[in-house]
């Protein structure tokens, strides 16, 4: 009788660490994307804020360069939205390899990877247009923005308020 609680105990919590990792993968990926298409703060609206780390270099730009990024952004749009569009064809996907008994492991493990494929592909886009609007800045434009961005490091993360769902 013994034998047959064990597996059972130890199935229940794999099934359990795997739900609470697809729903850690989730919100990663849903605030990468959303940082990106759904404009965030106005401080890094079309930038990004997420766990990606431009937080403080998109706190950092002008007006001027937020607009001008937010631009390449949207031109970048299709792609971004494929993405999101996968992952969320991804989810059916997992939920329904976790109803399967037995649950279809090695779906879930493939569907994470092309999740973080994704995740990694909007980084490199949102990389990437910060590193083209770094080139089109002048020396001095360039020295001032490193200086802006060394300034938002040392104020630290930015902490919630009630309009960004914290206290």
């Amino acid at each position: 009788m013994a034998t047959e609680t064990a597996p059972k105990r130890q199935g229940r919590v794999l099934r359990i660490a795997l739900i609470a990792s697809l729903a850690v993968n989730l919100l990663i990926v849903g605030l990468v994307a959303g940082a990106f298409l759904s404009g965030g703060p106005k401080t890094t609206r079309g930038v990004g804020g997420g766990p990606g780390g431009f937080s403080p270099l998109a706190r950092a730009l002008e007006e001027e360069d937020r607009r001008a990024t937010r631009a390449a952004l949207r031109s970048r749009g299709k792609a971004l939205r494929a993405s999101r569009q996968g992952d969320r064809q991804d989810l059916q996907r997992v939920l329904a390899a976790l109803r399967a008994d037995p649950m279809d492991l090695s779906t879930i493990e493939t569907i994470f990877a092309a999740q973080r494929t994704r995740a990694a592909d909007r980084i490199e886009i949102g990389q990437a247009v910060l590193l083209e609007r770094s080139q089109a800045m002048t020396p001095g434009e360039r020295q001032a923005y490193a200086d802006r961005v060394e300034g938002e490091l040392a104020k630290g993360p930015r902490r919630k308020g009630p309009r960004d769902g914290g206290p």
